[in-house]
């Protein structure tokens, strides 16, 4: 598969991902369904993460949208490693209000939600 740029770049930092990024890609998806919006949930950086998937949303990304392991972007989300819950907590409502579903399954799938 070829990836845009911007995949890369949406677990780097905001100026990084903005430099690189078109709003038509908001709703970019691989072929098991991860989606760019996934991606930027990998981002290590508390801030960079709920700067970058905001801007998604904004823009059309699908927080209902799973891989075909049933991982969702709620999933990837909250299976961070750094934390900022007072900044996550808002983007965290909007996965769920925007349909994230906070009962999917992903069964042992878990332990590989990001891919590097």
């Amino acid at each position: 598969m070829v990836y845009p740029h911007v995949y890369f770049s949406a677990t780097k930092n905001r100026t990084d991902f903005l430099t690189d990024y078109e709003p038509s890609l908001a709703t970019w998806a691989e072929k098991d369904g991860t989606t760019l919006l996934t991606r930027a949930l990998c981002n290590g950086d508390p801030a960079s993460r709920v700067a970058i998937a905001t801007r998604l949303l904004d823009d059309g990304a699908h927080a209902s949208a799973a891989t075909d392991s049933q991982v969702n972007a709620l999933h990837v989300s909250l299976s961070a490693t750094a934390h900022d819950f007072a900044a996550e907590a808002p983007l965290t409502a909007r996965l769920l209000d925007e349909g994230a579903d906070i009962n999917a399954d992903s069964g042992s799938q878990g332990a590989r939600r990001c891919k590097h």
